[in-house]
């Protein structure tokens, strides 16, 4: 709490009940029906047509309450894994665990990377407020360095699975199969 700048716990409380409100609220057509005109007339076609498709998928859901409230849980518990690894690499490499740092900056990076679609998956983004918030913390450039590193392995790793399906589109390619 103490690194942590004044009046954060109570910004974050009051995104977390503002949010919490207008999930609520998304679950009734009487009460979106309001704001379908100005969406419509403030952003363009292709915008309002993707706000409509979130609105009546969302609207879909609003009878499954165990389905809701099972991705809910598996979200929580996701974005826990992720702030526990980030505070065991940021144990690792300074020798101090942040990890109610982490708790209050990581699901708000994850949110902002996936809510602003300026590159894919928010790469450089996230990367660029992973910065900031190492640089609130205390951390070396050189710690900072280290911890992207140690997450573009992450993600190379990840690749790697890639390679079966980039194989079978190799091999399956119209050219190699007008030479067999």
């Amino acid at each position: 709490r103490n690194s942590l700048p004044p009046g954060f716990s109570v910004s974050v409380i009051s995104l977390f009940f503002l949010l919490a409100i207008l999930i609520f609220l998304s679950f009734s057509k009487k009460v979106t029906r309001h704001f379908r005109s100005l969406v419509n007339r403030l952003f363009p076609a292709k915008l309002s047509l993707i706000v409509e498709n979130i609105r009546q998928g969302i609207y879909v859901y609003r009878q499954k309450k165990r389905a809701l409230i099972s991705v809910l849980l598996f979200t929580i518990f996701i974005q826990l894994v992720i702030v526990g690894i980030t505070s065991v690499l940021i144990a690792g490499i300074t020798g101090k665990f942040l990890f109610f740092e982490c708790l209050a900056y990581i699901p708000l990076i994850e949110m902002l990377t996936m809510s602003i679609p300026l590159t894919p998956n928010g790469l450089g983004i996230r990367e660029m407020l992973l910065k900031f918030m190492f640089n609130y913390v205390g951390l070396s450039n050189e710690q900072v360095g280290v911890y992207i590193l140690l997450g573009f392995i992450a993600i190379s790793l990840k690749l790697v699975g890639g390679i079966p399906t980039i194989l079978d589109l190799w091999r399956n390619r119209p050219s190699n199969a007008m030479r067999t």
